[in-house]
């Protein structure tokens, strides 16, 4: 990734000192491995919510299983089991826009040797995917009465479509706003944070690179409740998404990720609007399963 630390007008850099290359092969090998394992620990826990299909709607769209409970399942089991589904596919997609900034603090930690040092990494990483749970658990919660609602109301059901259709459209229009661009100009320098040395401190680090995160994500998050969590490829695309515009010091990833959503947006608005009998496009196959709940 290229970098984006800038000198301080003093003449004085934030720039740490180098890791040799043994080094960054290992922190970026396990930040690898661990990303590998989090996909393996998703596709594990969402095929046989997969097998079990889901409630076809009118609309001719496709509740997912994940927003109702099993048979003789209770609320907090259906919620554990919806937050352990969240966090190893958020850490799976997140992890590798994670890792540069890890990997700036582990630096910083030259002086320090052995475990205290991976310790404050593995506490940020964990204050930052701590913020992904909260919002994790704000999304079951809201996500859970919606869907109830969908299920209730024919009406309301038949809508949803067209809904993730303007859903997509907003997230594309996001793209291009202010707000965005510094957010992303703020992910990009999340190298230059304070550098910490206490355990406290690296906790709120990662608070507060997460809480950031989650707002410049918000939108591509947006995409993926409503173009299905559960399925893989809007899961990989949304990845590759966020991968880009983070790795990228540039604005054209963003925006033209922008353009793509609101292809994508006005595509569905119209597939929305057209009989049932007129969705035979590949992309409809795909999404019409999509597991939504606004």
């Amino acid at each position: 990734m290229t970098s984006t630390l800038q000198p301080e007008p003093g003449g004085v850099s934030h720039a740490p000192p180098a890791g040799g290359l043994a080094e960054r092969i290992a922190f970026f090998g396990t930040m690898a491995a661990l990303c590998l394992a989090c996909w393996l620990a998703t596709a594990a826990l969402s095929t046989p919510m997969a097998a079990m299909g889901g409630m076809t709607m009118p609309g001719g769209w496709s509740m997912s299983m994940m927003w109702m409970r099993m048979p003789g399942q209770t609320w907090t089991s259906a919620t554990a089991a919806f937050m352990q589904m969240w966090l190893v596919m958020m850490a799976g997609m997140m992890l590798p826009v994670l890792a540069p900034m890890l990997w700036q603090q582990h630096r910083r930690q030259a002086g320090r040797r052995g475990w205290p040092r991976a310790w404050l990494t593995v506490v940020t990483g964990g204050g930052y995917f701590a913020v992904w749970a909260a919002v994790g658990l704000g999304i079951w919660m809201a996500g859970l009465p919606l869907a109830g609602l969908t299920m209730q109301h024919a009406g309301l059901a038949r809508l949803v479509p067209f809904l993730s259709g303007v859903i997509v459209l907003l997230a594309g229009l996001a793209q291009f706003t202010r707000r965005k661009a510094r957010l992303l100009a703020r992910c990009h320098a999340a190298s230059c944070h304070a550098q910490v040395t206490t355990t406290a401190a690296a906790w709120r680090q990662g608070l507060v690179h997460g809480w950031h995160c989650n707002l410049c994500c918000a939108n591509l998050t947006l995409v993926l409740l409503v173009c299905g969590m559960m399925n893989w490829g809007v899961m990989l695309t949304v990845t590759a998404a966020i991968v880009l515009e983070r790795w990228s010091t540039h604005t054209a990833p963003a925006r033209g990720i922008g353009v793509l959503l609101l292809g994508a947006g006005l595509w569905l608005v119209v597939q929305a609007a057209l009989p049932a009998s007129a969705h035979s496009s590949s992309m409809w196959s795909v999404l019409r399963t999509k597991d939504c709940t606004a």
